[in-house]
């Protein structure tokens, strides 16, 4: 038996509080123990002979989309490099996280205690694991998407056991011998006053029902930290409900450093032809509270 995924397991029966329909469809019915399950959170594709030639001819779309990055970006090489090791795919989503990760790290901010909420796959958690200006990872996911992050860290050993506590009370935090600290979406509120410097949110606002959302925003204001979120300017849920980006309410509490569209995230590629893609308007904000 493993005490990080049974003490996650335990949160399973109640999750369907944090979900909105979109996580109703993708998540509770999912089998997040197999870490290539999409459960529309983050991809992890194996690699196999028919994907490494699929990869070769990705190649290409990615210069034209991301030349500079790729050739100058560290995070690429980083991804690059847990993509070789973990036997996977490197994709347009790593990009995108490399890219979020440079614009964080030329703002001085990536540094304390950082919360990533709604990772998938463990790809924000991998991206800022070996940076030694962090001190603590709060990773805040349903259980479900925990549990898979977990057993993606595990796949190559990323982190030890040991170094990694699962946040069920307010002392929890507090363990300095701990380095990534699992959050179940129902325990978020322990992070209130937590002395966490940054919070990230990187397509996962725009799939949780809003008032989760204006939560997590106030949990950042109470911990007067930074906040970046990267998600759509309005998405349709399964149940019909609207989310709008500025329903968020970010700036009502806060500074702006800034608010635009995220050009970066603005096509993607696939080899469906024609291979690039435009996708909807994505809005990327970074706010100090």
């Amino acid at each position: 038996m493993n005490e990080i995924i049974d003490s996650l397991s335990s949160y399973l029966k109640n999750s369907i509080k944090n979900m909105s329909s979109y996580g109703e469809r993708h998540l509770l019915k999912g089998d997040f123990k197999n870490i290539e399950e999409g459960m529309n959170s983050g991809t992890f594709v194996k690699l196999s002979k028919s994907r490494i030639f699929k990869s070769y001819l990705s190649i290409v779309p990615q210069l034209i989309l991301f030349k500079k990055e790729i050739f100058q970006n560290s995070f690429i090489k980083k991804y690059k490099t847990i993509c070789n090791k973990q036997y996977r795919l490197f994709n347009w989503e790593l990009i995108i996280h490399s890219i979020v990760l440079k614009i964080l790290s030329d703002n001085n901010i990536l540094n304390g205690n950082i919360c990533i909420i709604g990772d998938g796959k463990a790809n924000f958690v991998h991206g800022i694991l070996d940076l030694k200006n962090i001190k603590k990872i709060y990773s805040v996911n349903l259980p479900q998407a925990l549990i898979q992050d977990y057993l993606v860290l595990k796949k190559n050993n990323s982190i030890k056991d040991n170094l990694i506590k699962v946040v069920e009370n307010k002392k929890d935090l507090l363990d300095d011998t701990c380095r990534l600290f699992l959050v179940p979406a129902e325990n978020k509120n322990l992070l209130e006053n937590g002395k966490v410097n940054l919070f990230v949110n990187m397509f996962s606002f725009q799939e949780m029902p809003l008032h989760e959302t204006r939560q997590y925003v106030n949990i950042a204001s109470h911990n007067e930290a930074y906040l970046y979120s990267l998600n759509r300017e309005k998405k349709i849920m399964y149940d019909n409900t609207k989310i709008n980006y500025q329903d968020f309410k970010i700036g009502e509490k806060s500074k702006i450093i800034f608010e635009n569209e995220a050009t970066f995230a603005r096509y993607f590629y696939n080899l469906k032809f024609p291979f690039i893609h435009r996708r909807e308007k994505i809005i990327h904000t970074l706010a100090k509270f």
